[in-house]
């Protein structure tokens, strides 16, 4: 379905393009400027540019389509043909139904299989992998050990080998903390 968008001048106008005869594929409108007058005209990414100023851009280089968009000095005017499914910028290029449905079932297949891992790879990790909002008889805290942490002589002290890791302070009584 055509859609004239008319934007005011001069330039900038706020869009990129890409396509044309020279890379085997229709000018397109590759990105729009947020706040810009491409945006304000309703231009959007995914627009396939079918005339500029009323010219049709069926053969034009890209170089060409630049130019004429460049040189509309009073107010540039675009027909262009709007896609019913969202633009390829929001589906990683992909645009057909069945193509999104597949990177969309792949998506959840990994997941469910990053899951699987990581429960069979560390079982005290499992709760981990649960779909957000699900229940787990797991405790929420567990202790983890290190090997090769130990107590150092030093009260508070933790330390892997003779580096020093943390420190802890303990209260005495009668002593107070700042």
């Amino acid at each position: 379905m055509p859609v004239i968008v008319t934007l005011p001048g001069p330039a900038p106008w706020g869009f990129r393009i890409s396509g044309g005869r020279d890379f085997g594929k229709p000018i397109t409108v590759s990105k729009v400027t947020e706040h810009g007058k491409a945006a304000t005209g309703d231009l959007r990414p995914g627009d396939v540019i079918v005339t500029i100023n009323g010219e049709s851009t069926a053969e034009m280089l890209n170089v060409e389509a630049q130019n004429k968009i460049k040189q509309s000095s009073g107010q540039l005017r675009l027909e262009v043909q709007r896609s019913p499914v969202p633009p390829p910028s929001h589906t990683n290029g992909d645009t057909s139904p069945e193509m999104l449905v597949t990177h969309f079932q792949d998506t959840l297949r990994m997941r469910d299989e990053s899951r699987g891992a990581l429960r069979t790879l560390e079982p005290s990790l499992a709760p981990l992998a649960l779909p957000a909002g699900s229940a787990s008889s797991q405790p929420l805290e567990q202790e983890f050990t290190c090997p090769g942490l130990h107590q150092g002589g030093d009260e508070g002290v933790a330390a892997l080998g003779s580096i020093p890791l943390f420190f802890i302070p303990e209260s005495r009584p009668g002593s107070s903390r700042a």
